[in-house]
């Protein structure tokens, strides 16, 4: 009955990455780090880059693109975080930190102080396009030092900069992502770039995960990535996922 059940691995997981950035960049960490990506950051690039692919795991990857790019340089299948959803993962690549820490579990939490589900990222009503009574509520509840701010009060030289659709750098397609990073790391000095993109995951809701749709995205995504990776130079790019995914 449990034989396809996989529990976190915290000695080979999401978590490490984002400690591994932070003692990379002299800040102090919080858990421990991740050993195949300390080795490439001892490389000492200008440029960091970790680029988030919502539910592009391992399994979708040897699915749809076995023979890709991405494929082809994995350098190590991890563990996501428990709860395995895109809130308390992406959540933990911001700061370090364990769901049971950071405490962002899900796309929605109850809130006893305004008596409402709200969900977290957006500030509204569960189910509901209004928002709630205090739409910072998570915020004002849950608050955490993200990495930018942890990475810039070990390093005040170092810019952080986010492309997403909810960053200064905003996106709505994975090429608008690859468009972002390769013209932020042509810029002169250090820098720590968080990106990410919502697909396939929002796909993969929609279809399924072996839907044509969702493969046309995997293959779309890891040409992109090449095409980016011939024109970076002096630079670490960090690809990963913050969870899979399977039809249920």
């Amino acid at each position: 009955m449990n034989k396809n059940i996989l529990f976190p691995d915290y000695n080979n997981n999401i978590l490490g990455t984002p400690n591994s950035i932070l003692a990379y960049f002299g800040a102090k960490t919080h858990h421990a780090t991740l050993p195949v990506l300390d080795k490439k950051l001892s490389e000492n690039y200008r440029n960091i880059v970790l680029f988030v692919l919502d539910g592009m795991g391992i399994n979708a990857l040897n699915t749809h693109a076995p023979d890709g790019f991405l494929a082809k340089n994995c350098a190590a299948e991890l563990s996501s975080v428990y709860p395995c959803t895109t809130t308390s993962a992406l959540t933990t690549f911001e700061t370090g930190l364990t769901p049971a820490e950071h405490g962002w579990l899900g796309w929605s939490s109850y809130f006893k102080e305004v008596d409402e589900c709200v969900d977290l990222f957006t500030g509204n009503i569960s189910g509901a396009e209004r928002p709630s009574k205090n739409p910072g509520i998570a915020w004002q509840v849950l608050a955490y030092k993200n990495l930018f701010e942890q990475i810039k009060e070990a390093d005040s030289s170092v810019e952080c900069c986010r492309v997403s659709p909810f960053g200064e750098y905003k996106t709505e397609t994975n090429e608008d992502v690859c468009n972002h990073i390769e013209k932020l790391c042509q810029k002169t000095g250090r820098r720590y770039i968080f990106a990410y993109h919502f697909r396939p995951d929002s796909d993969m809701h929609k279809y399924g995960c072996n839907n044509e749709r969702v493969k046309a995205d995997i293959v779309l995504f890891d040409k992109q990535i090449e095409q980016l990776s011939r024109k970076l130079t002096d630079t670490l790019l960090i690809i990963t996922a913050d969870h899979g995914l399977v039809d249920v």
